[in-house]
């Protein structure tokens, strides 16, 4: 298989670099994650990376998937067709996917389902928000279910769904939390993450699935992980 940079002349030397599948099915290079083929989701490979070309390697050294390089940082280039056909936890209870995802927020609570439902669905390609769902959930064993859950409701009260939305609800505040209570968004957390605009607001959401005329959320961005990225923007992806 050859990869698409041998077509042109570069006079750079590859750097090499060893990473391991993500159970997203993509690794990291240089802050920005590239898709590998889901088959070698934990297997370890080589990244051998030219100044306009990524190429990904198998353990025996032959070369699985090559994505013309980008620069923006915790931004995504996938080709669709590394993604999984179906979520491998139905087979696999180990597995990390949209559907362990959804089943490990219910189990906390309905308010951290519909926000993690909301963010999984916030993605053409849903595997870009695995690391943010991820991030999410686990906030539960630093402050508890019931905690998170609240915060998650206060996130979607305030229109957002993304990490740092929720995280900020779990810093110390002045009041105690209650699951009976709505805490007003608009002074609970004005003075957390002051200027932070990571995430993308419920509203913006439906309102541009709304103007391209379909019901689904799906192809619409939001943040890519936590990573404070807003929005898709800068994402390639290969059908």
């Amino acid at each position: 298989m050859y990869s698409a940079h041998c077509f042109q002349l570069d006079l750079f030397p590859p750097t090499l670099a060893t990473r391991s599948v993500g159970y997203n099915s993509h690794v990291c290079f240089d802050g920005v994650h590239y898709s590998a083929p889901h088959h070698l989701v934990k297997s370890p490979v080589f990244v051998r990376a030219y100044k306009s070309y990524i190429d990904i390697l198998d353990a025996s050294g032959q070369c699985v998937a090559s994505h013309k390089r980008s620069f923006k940082k915790h931004s995504y280039v996938t080709d669709v067709s590394h993604m999984p056909v179906f979520y491998p936890s139905i087979v696999d209870g180990t597995s990390y996917d949209g559907a362990m995802f959804r089943k490990w927020a219910k189990a906390i609570g309905d308010d951290a389902f519909e926000l993690i439902d909301l963010l999984l669905s916030s993605r053409f390609v849903e595997e870009h928000t695995y690391k943010s769902c991820m991030a999410i959930l686990q906030l539960s064993r630093r402050f508890g279910a019931g905690r998170l859950n609240t915060a998650c409701r206060l996130a979607l009260n305030d229109g957002k769904f993304g990490f740092y939305s929720v995280r900020k609800f779990l810093h110390p505040f002045p009041y105690t939390f209650s699951p009976d209570l709505d805490v007003p968004v608009s002074s609970a957390c004005n003075h957390y993450d002051a200027g932070r605009n990571d995430d993308v607001s419920v509203a913006s959401v439906s309102d541009a699935a709304a103007s391209i005329g379909t019901d689904s959320l799906g192809v619409i961005g939001t943040d890519s992980l936590g990573d404070k990225s807003n929005g898709s923007v800068g994402d390639e992806v290969i059908s």
